[in-house]
């Protein structure tokens, strides 16, 4: 099994919309839909740590770069 297999399984990979997952400041809708895609994938977990591992941009793991930031330096629960 490969390094980055577990994107397979990712409900991102079934939207219809890939560019949500980086919409950029007054597209907080595109934003939300992402968020709300991620809430229900069964990868979340291992994409949330990716993404904080690798300062990834874009929604990963349900959460938003300002949201990971905020993790990465202890100002919220993950």
């Amino acid at each position: 099994m490969g390094e980055h297999d577990w994107q397979d399984d990712a409900a991102c990979r079934n939207d219809g919309d890939p560019d949500a997952w980086f919409a950029g400041p007054g597209e907080s809708q595109r934003q939300a839909h992402a968020v709300e895609v991620c809430l229900g994938c069964p990868v979340r977990a291992r994409c949330l740590e990716e993404a904080l591992t690798l300062g990834l941009a874009g929604v990963w793991g349900a959460t938003s770069e300002r949201e990971r930031r905020r993790m990465r330096h202890g100002l919220v629960d993950a």
